[in-house]
Protein backbone atom coordinates (compact mmCIF):
# COMPACT_ATOMS: atom_id res chain seq x y z
CA UNK A 1 0.00 0.00 0.00
CA UNK A 2 2.78 2.46 0.94
CA UNK A 3 4.69 1.62 -2.22
CA UNK A 4 1.58 2.17 -4.34
CA UNK A 5 0.88 5.55 -2.73
CA UNK A 6 4.50 6.66 -3.08
CA UNK A 7 4.94 10.38 -2.47
CA UNK A 8 1.14 10.77 -2.35
CA UNK A 9 1.11 9.14 1.07
CA UNK A 10 1.05 12.45 3.00
CA UNK A 11 -2.74 12.67 3.60
CA UNK A 12 -2.73 9.20 5.18
CA UNK A 13 0.45 9.51 7.23
CA UNK A 14 -1.14 9.80 10.69
CA UNK A 15 -3.14 6.62 10.20
CA UNK A 16 -0.31 4.69 8.58
CA UNK A 17 2.40 5.74 11.04
CA UNK A 18 0.29 4.80 14.07
CA UNK A 19 -0.68 1.46 12.53
CA UNK A 20 2.88 0.55 11.51
CA UNK A 21 4.36 1.63 14.84
CA UNK A 22 1.74 -0.30 16.82
CA UNK A 23 2.62 -3.55 15.05
CA UNK A 24 6.33 -2.82 15.09
CA UNK A 25 6.57 -1.84 18.75
CA UNK A 26 4.37 -4.79 19.77
CA UNK A 27 6.65 -7.25 18.00
CA UNK A 28 9.84 -5.59 19.29
CA UNK A 29 8.65 -5.68 22.90
CA UNK A 30 7.66 -9.34 22.75
CA UNK A 31 10.83 -10.38 20.96
CA UNK A 32 12.89 -8.44 23.47
CA UNK A 33 11.51 -10.46 26.35
CA UNK A 34 11.40 -13.79 24.55
CA UNK A 35 14.92 -14.85 25.57
CA UNK A 36 14.18 -14.48 29.27
CA UNK A 37 11.06 -16.66 29.23
CA UNK A 38 11.31 -20.36 30.07
CA UNK A 39 9.27 -23.12 28.45
CA UNK A 40 7.34 -25.58 30.54
CA UNK A 41 7.20 -28.46 28.08
CA UNK A 42 7.90 -29.39 24.48
CA UNK A 43 4.42 -28.45 23.23
CA UNK A 44 4.62 -25.05 24.87
CA UNK A 45 8.08 -24.55 23.41
CA UNK A 46 6.85 -25.37 19.90
CA UNK A 47 3.95 -22.93 20.23
CA UNK A 48 6.26 -20.17 21.44
CA UNK A 49 8.69 -20.86 18.60
CA UNK A 50 5.86 -20.38 16.14
CA UNK A 51 4.86 -17.11 17.82
CA UNK A 52 8.49 -16.01 17.88
CA UNK A 53 8.83 -16.61 14.14
CA UNK A 54 5.65 -14.64 13.42
CA UNK A 55 6.85 -11.75 15.58
CA UNK A 56 10.17 -11.66 13.73
CA UNK A 57 8.35 -11.44 10.39
CA UNK A 58 6.14 -8.65 11.77
CA UNK A 59 9.17 -6.75 13.02
CA UNK A 60 10.98 -7.11 9.72
CA UNK A 61 7.98 -5.93 7.69
CA UNK A 62 7.33 -3.13 10.18
CA UNK A 63 10.86 -1.76 9.72
CA UNK A 64 10.51 -1.95 5.93
CA UNK A 65 7.20 -0.06 6.10
CA UNK A 66 8.71 2.54 8.42
CA UNK A 67 11.62 2.97 6.02
CA UNK A 68 9.22 3.50 3.11
CA UNK A 69 7.29 6.11 5.09
CA UNK A 70 10.48 8.07 5.80
CA UNK A 71 11.43 7.91 2.12
CA UNK A 72 8.03 8.93 0.74
CA UNK A 73 6.98 11.53 3.32
CA UNK A 74 10.13 13.53 3.88
CA UNK A 75 8.23 16.60 5.06
CA UNK A 76 6.30 14.74 7.75
CA UNK A 77 6.81 15.83 11.36
CA UNK A 78 8.52 12.81 12.90
CA UNK A 79 9.50 14.54 16.15
CA UNK A 80 6.59 13.13 18.23
CA UNK A 81 7.55 9.61 17.15
CA UNK A 82 11.32 9.90 17.58
CA UNK A 83 11.39 8.68 21.17
CA UNK A 84 9.31 5.56 20.62
CA UNK A 85 11.19 4.62 17.43
CA UNK A 86 14.62 4.94 19.06
CA UNK A 87 13.73 3.47 22.45
CA UNK A 88 11.49 0.61 21.32
CA UNK A 89 12.84 -0.28 17.87
CA UNK A 90 16.49 0.78 17.58
CA UNK A 91 17.97 0.59 21.10
CA UNK A 92 17.10 -3.08 21.83
CA UNK A 93 18.86 -4.26 18.66
CA UNK A 94 21.78 -1.85 18.60
CA UNK A 95 24.10 -3.84 20.87
CA UNK A 96 24.08 -6.83 18.52
CA UNK A 97 23.97 -4.82 15.29
CA UNK A 98 27.60 -5.54 14.22
CA UNK A 99 27.13 -9.29 14.74
CA UNK A 100 23.65 -9.53 13.23
CA UNK A 101 24.65 -7.77 10.01
CA UNK A 102 27.75 -9.78 9.09
CA UNK A 103 25.99 -11.70 6.31
CA UNK A 104 23.75 -9.07 4.76
CA UNK A 105 22.22 -5.61 4.91
CA UNK A 106 19.43 -5.71 7.49
CA UNK A 107 16.23 -3.70 7.42
CA UNK A 108 17.52 -1.67 10.36
CA UNK A 109 20.64 -0.71 8.41
CA UNK A 110 18.47 0.33 5.48
CA UNK A 111 16.40 2.51 7.82
CA UNK A 112 19.58 4.15 9.11
CA UNK A 113 20.69 4.74 5.54
CA UNK A 114 17.42 6.54 4.81
CA UNK A 115 17.88 8.71 7.90
CA UNK A 116 21.42 9.60 6.84
CA UNK A 117 20.31 11.28 3.60
CA UNK A 118 17.50 13.35 5.14
CA UNK A 119 18.70 16.54 6.90
CA UNK A 120 16.21 16.38 9.76
CA UNK A 121 15.90 12.62 10.13
CA UNK A 122 19.69 12.31 10.34
CA UNK A 123 19.37 13.48 13.94
CA UNK A 124 17.77 10.10 14.73
CA UNK A 125 21.33 8.74 14.54
CA UNK A 126 22.55 11.06 17.31
CA UNK A 127 22.53 10.69 21.11
CA UNK A 128 19.09 10.22 22.65
CA UNK A 129 18.62 10.22 26.40
CA UNK A 130 19.57 7.25 28.57
CA UNK A 131 18.59 4.66 25.98
CA UNK A 132 21.17 5.87 23.42
CA UNK A 133 23.64 8.14 25.26
CA UNK A 134 26.22 7.88 22.45
CA UNK A 135 23.78 7.55 19.60
CA UNK A 136 23.74 4.95 16.84
CA UNK A 137 27.03 5.71 15.07
CA UNK A 138 29.50 3.95 17.43
CA UNK A 139 27.87 0.55 16.82
CA UNK A 140 27.35 1.33 13.16
CA UNK A 141 31.05 2.10 12.74
CA UNK A 142 31.94 -1.11 14.61
CA UNK A 143 30.37 -3.05 11.71
CA UNK A 144 33.52 -2.15 9.74
CA UNK A 145 35.81 -3.87 12.25
CA UNK A 146 34.18 -7.32 12.16
CA UNK A 147 36.46 -9.41 9.97
CA UNK A 148 33.74 -11.81 8.81
CA UNK A 149 31.34 -9.05 7.74
CA UNK A 150 30.66 -9.17 4.01
CA UNK A 151 32.06 -6.42 1.84
CA UNK A 152 28.61 -5.33 0.69
CA UNK A 153 27.68 -4.54 4.31
CA UNK A 154 30.87 -2.55 4.93
CA UNK A 155 30.37 -0.62 1.69
CA UNK A 156 26.79 0.13 2.76
CA UNK A 157 27.96 1.42 6.16
CA UNK A 158 30.60 3.60 4.49
CA UNK A 159 27.83 4.98 2.29
CA UNK A 160 25.90 6.03 5.40
CA UNK A 161 28.96 7.85 6.74
CA UNK A 162 29.46 9.61 3.39
CA UNK A 163 25.83 10.75 3.41
CA UNK A 164 26.22 12.26 6.89
CA UNK A 165 29.39 14.07 5.85
CA UNK A 166 27.57 15.43 2.80
CA UNK A 167 24.80 16.81 5.05
CA UNK A 168 27.34 18.30 7.47
CA UNK A 169 29.13 20.13 4.65
CA UNK A 170 25.99 21.26 2.81
CA UNK A 171 24.94 24.93 3.06
CA UNK A 172 22.30 25.81 5.66
CA UNK A 173 19.59 26.32 3.04
CA UNK A 174 20.01 22.67 1.98
CA UNK A 175 20.77 21.11 5.37
CA UNK A 176 19.41 23.20 8.24
CA UNK A 177 21.05 21.01 10.88
CA UNK A 178 24.49 20.79 9.23
CA UNK A 179 26.35 22.11 12.29
CA UNK A 180 24.43 19.83 14.66
CA UNK A 181 25.23 16.80 12.49
CA UNK A 182 28.91 17.74 12.53
CA UNK A 183 29.10 18.56 16.26
CA UNK A 184 26.94 15.76 17.67
CA UNK A 185 27.33 12.93 15.18
CA UNK A 186 30.58 13.18 13.24
CA UNK A 187 33.06 14.94 15.54
CA UNK A 188 32.59 12.56 18.52
CA UNK A 189 32.96 9.52 16.23
CA UNK A 190 35.67 10.79 13.87
CA UNK A 191 38.52 8.98 15.60
CA UNK A 192 36.67 5.64 15.68
CA UNK A 193 35.72 6.08 12.03
CA UNK A 194 39.34 6.65 10.98
CA UNK A 195 40.65 3.76 13.09
CA UNK A 196 38.17 1.31 11.56
CA UNK A 197 38.66 2.56 8.00
CA UNK A 198 42.42 2.29 8.48
CA UNK A 199 41.96 -1.35 9.56
CA UNK A 200 39.81 -2.03 6.51
CA UNK A 201 42.22 -0.55 3.93
CA UNK A 202 45.18 -2.41 5.44
CA UNK A 203 43.48 -5.79 5.02
CA UNK A 204 45.52 -7.77 2.51
CA UNK A 205 42.48 -9.48 0.98
CA UNK A 206 40.39 -6.32 0.56
CA UNK A 207 38.32 -6.13 -2.63
CA UNK A 208 38.66 -3.22 -5.06
CA UNK A 209 35.08 -2.11 -4.40
CA UNK A 210 35.59 -1.93 -0.64
CA UNK A 211 38.94 -0.18 -1.03
CA UNK A 212 37.38 2.37 -3.37
CA UNK A 213 34.49 2.98 -0.94
CA UNK A 214 36.97 3.45 1.93
CA UNK A 215 39.04 5.92 -0.07
CA UNK A 216 35.90 7.84 -1.10
CA UNK A 217 34.86 8.09 2.55
CA UNK A 218 38.26 9.51 3.54
CA UNK A 219 38.19 11.96 0.65
CA UNK A 220 34.67 13.11 1.52
CA UNK A 221 35.44 13.39 5.25
CA UNK A 222 38.71 15.30 4.93
CA UNK A 223 37.20 18.80 5.37
CA UNK A 224 35.84 17.93 8.82
CA UNK A 225 38.86 15.99 10.11
CA UNK A 226 41.38 18.77 10.58
CA UNK A 227 42.05 18.75 14.32
CA UNK A 228 45.40 17.40 15.56
CA UNK A 229 44.61 13.73 16.23
CA UNK A 230 42.33 13.24 13.24
CA UNK A 231 44.63 15.11 10.87
CA UNK A 232 47.55 12.83 11.73
CA UNK A 233 45.35 9.75 11.25
CA UNK A 234 44.25 10.99 7.83
CA UNK A 235 47.87 11.63 6.81
CA UNK A 236 48.87 8.11 7.90
CA UNK A 237 46.06 6.47 5.93
CA UNK A 238 46.79 8.60 2.86
CA UNK A 239 50.50 7.86 3.04
CA UNK A 240 49.72 4.14 3.17
CA UNK A 241 47.36 4.38 0.18
CA UNK A 242 49.88 6.34 -1.89
CA UNK A 243 52.40 3.53 -1.38
CA UNK A 244 50.03 0.91 -2.81
CA UNK A 245 50.58 -0.51 -6.32
CA UNK A 246 48.35 0.73 -9.20
CA UNK A 247 46.30 -2.48 -9.20
CA UNK A 248 45.06 -1.59 -5.69
CA UNK A 249 44.89 2.21 -5.90
CA UNK A 250 44.67 3.60 -9.43
CA UNK A 251 46.56 6.76 -10.51
CA UNK A 252 43.42 8.92 -10.62
CA UNK A 253 42.55 8.04 -7.01
CA UNK A 254 46.14 8.62 -5.92
CA UNK A 255 45.95 12.07 -7.46
CA UNK A 256 42.92 12.87 -5.34
CA UNK A 257 44.58 11.48 -2.22
CA UNK A 258 47.61 13.62 -2.97
CA UNK A 259 45.45 16.76 -2.77
CA UNK A 260 44.40 15.75 0.76
CA UNK A 261 48.02 15.19 1.80
CA UNK A 262 48.93 18.58 0.36
CA UNK A 263 46.20 20.22 2.43
CA UNK A 264 46.88 18.35 5.67
CA UNK A 265 50.69 18.58 5.80
CA UNK A 266 50.28 22.35 5.59
CA UNK A 267 48.44 22.36 8.93
CA UNK A 268 50.57 23.52 11.90
CA UNK A 269 49.67 20.32 13.78
CA UNK A 270 51.46 18.15 11.21
CA UNK A 271 54.84 19.05 12.73
CA UNK A 272 53.77 17.55 16.06
CA UNK A 273 54.88 14.13 14.78
CA UNK A 274 58.30 14.39 13.04
CA UNK A 275 58.35 10.66 12.28
CA UNK A 276 55.05 10.92 10.41
CA UNK A 277 56.31 13.95 8.52
CA UNK A 278 59.43 11.99 7.53
CA UNK A 279 57.30 9.07 6.32
CA UNK A 280 55.19 11.39 4.17
CA UNK A 281 58.33 13.07 2.80
CA UNK A 282 59.73 9.70 1.70
CA UNK A 283 56.39 8.69 0.16
CA UNK A 284 56.06 11.93 -1.81
CA UNK A 285 59.67 11.78 -2.99
CA UNK A 286 59.12 8.34 -4.54
CA UNK A 287 56.01 9.55 -6.40
CA UNK A 288 57.96 11.93 -8.66
CA UNK A 289 58.91 8.87 -10.68
CA UNK A 290 55.28 7.68 -10.67
CA UNK A 291 53.34 10.76 -11.76
CA UNK A 292 54.14 12.12 -15.22
CA UNK A 293 51.38 14.70 -15.62
CA UNK A 294 51.71 18.39 -14.79
CA UNK A 295 48.83 18.60 -12.29
CA UNK A 296 50.01 15.84 -9.96
CA UNK A 297 53.70 16.72 -10.18
CA UNK A 298 52.92 20.31 -9.21
CA UNK A 299 50.72 19.03 -6.40
CA UNK A 300 53.68 16.95 -5.21
CA UNK A 301 55.87 20.05 -5.35
CA UNK A 302 53.38 22.08 -3.31
CA UNK A 303 53.14 19.30 -0.73
CA UNK A 304 56.95 19.23 -0.45
CA UNK A 305 56.97 23.01 0.08
CA UNK A 306 54.35 22.57 2.80
CA UNK A 307 56.56 19.97 4.51
CA UNK A 308 59.55 22.28 4.24
CA UNK A 309 57.63 24.91 6.19
CA UNK A 310 57.37 22.38 9.02
CA UNK A 311 60.89 20.96 8.60
CA UNK A 312 63.63 23.37 7.48
CA UNK A 313 66.02 20.51 6.62
CA UNK A 314 64.07 19.68 3.46
CA UNK A 315 63.57 23.30 2.36
CA UNK A 316 66.28 23.20 -0.32
CA UNK A 317 65.07 19.90 -1.78
CA UNK A 318 61.46 21.14 -1.83
CA UNK A 319 62.49 24.34 -3.58
CA UNK A 320 64.42 22.40 -6.23
CA UNK A 321 61.44 20.09 -6.82
CA UNK A 322 59.22 23.12 -7.36
CA UNK A 323 61.64 24.71 -9.81
CA UNK A 324 62.24 21.47 -11.72
CA UNK A 325 58.49 21.20 -12.35
CA UNK A 326 57.84 24.86 -13.11
CA UNK A 327 55.86 26.17 -16.08
CA UNK A 328 55.76 29.63 -17.61
CA UNK A 329 52.94 31.76 -16.32
CA UNK A 330 50.47 32.85 -18.96
CA UNK A 331 51.58 30.08 -21.35
CA UNK A 332 49.70 26.86 -22.01
CA UNK A 333 51.69 23.87 -20.72
CA UNK A 334 55.03 25.48 -21.65
CA UNK A 335 57.82 24.48 -19.23
CA UNK A 336 59.90 27.29 -17.75
CA UNK A 337 63.24 26.09 -19.13
CA UNK A 338 65.24 28.87 -17.52
CA UNK A 339 64.12 27.97 -13.99
CA UNK A 340 64.49 24.25 -14.69
CA UNK A 341 68.01 24.69 -16.09
CA UNK A 342 69.02 26.79 -13.08
CA UNK A 343 67.81 23.97 -10.79
CA UNK A 344 69.68 21.30 -12.75
CA UNK A 345 72.80 23.45 -12.55
CA UNK A 346 72.38 23.87 -8.79
CA UNK A 347 72.07 20.10 -8.35
CA UNK A 348 75.09 19.23 -10.50
CA UNK A 349 77.46 21.78 -8.96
Amino acid sequence: LISELGTNVDPYMDTLVNTVLYCLVYSCRHLGGAAAESTADAEDHEEKSSDHSLLRVTRSLGIKCLNSLFQNAQGFQWDPYQDIILVEVVAPRLENLPVETTQGISGLLQLMSTWSVLPKSALFLGPHGKSLPEGVLPKLITCLSIEKTKDEVKIFVLGILQSLVKLALAPANESEFNEVIKDELLDPNAEAMLVNISTVVKTTTISNDLLEASVETILASAPILQDLKNAQSVIRICSFLLQQPPRRVNPKTKGRILLIVERFVALPDAAEDPALLGEVYNTLSSLFSYFKDRENRQSLSRAMIAISEQDAEVAEVASLCKELNSFKEGRLDEPDYDRRLASFTAIST
